[in-house]
């Protein structure tokens, strides 16, 4: 599977937040490494503060809301005390029903729908959020950042307990992000172990739910986890 080619500094610093590696984030940056805008809003995708320090710059306290997605209650005490403004970017609006607008972040649908913050939950395992916008008549496979479904962004960060419930609601199996070549759910899981794991994913898991119900892949062993090939093997996948 081949994904989208992107500046450098994209695969050292977003790589490091999607760790979550305040570290090596820490390194980067006292070595020069740009902090760029789609750094510091993702980073509000995570509980630590202190990875939003190491990447701070004037002008990203535009990405409250994004934080206001999150429900994270000290990271917008940290953007308060950086000088956001509430008014101005709406949070309070944004807090109880967001708003129609096109995405704040590279890579989402040009729409001003905000379906793609679904995917965002599911790659995060904020599971009763996610059951909580299917049950609001969210459609499970809406499609987010690159064009992947929800299912295909928590299997591409081992989130067991979502790819359960994704499966569960019917999610697309089969699907391909990009058209006919493109990364099938189970797909997306096998890279991610091999190219860009996340540290506390649990892939072992989250493969197993997705073999167990059905999901083709058109990766060949080994997946880098022999554990995992164990699964695939279970299940005649591989």
């Amino acid at each position: 599977m081949q994904l989208p080619d992107r500046p450098k500094d994209f695969y050292a610093v977003r790589s490091a937040v999607d760790r979550d590696d305040v570290t090596l984030i820490e390194l980067l940056v006292a070595h020069g490494v740009e902090r760029d805008d789609d750094a510091i809003y993702h980073a509000c995708e995570h509980g630590s503060t202190a990875m939003r320090e190491a990447l701070w710059k004037p002008g990203a306290e535009q990405d409250v809301g994004h934080n206001v997605d999150f429900e994270d209650l000290d990271g917008l005490r940290w953007f308060i005390a950086r000088g956001a403004d509430m008014n101005e970017r709406c949070c309070l609006h944004h807090g109880v029903r967001a708003p129609a607008r096109r995405p704040p972040a590279l890579g989402n649908p040009d729409t001003d729908g905000y379906g793609w913050i679904l995917g965002q939950f599911a790659l995060l395992d904020r599971v009763e959020i996610v059951r909580t916008l299917l049950d609001a008549g969210m459609d499970v496979d809406t499609r987010g950042w690159s064009n992947f479904t929800p299912l295909d962004q928590a299997a591409m960060h081992g989130r067991r307990a979502t790819v359960e419930l994704l499966i569960e609601r019917g999610a697309d199996l089969t699907d391909r992000a990009w058209g006919d070549h493109g990364p099938t759910p189970l797909d997306c899981a096998i890279w991610a172990l091999r190219c860009n794991r996340a540290h506390d994913g649990d892939y072992v898991g989250t493969v197993e739910a997705l073999a167990a119900a059905g999901a083709p892949t058109f990766h060949e062993p080994p997946s880098a986890d022999p554990a995992v090939d164990r699964v695939l093997e279970r299940h005649g996948v591989w």
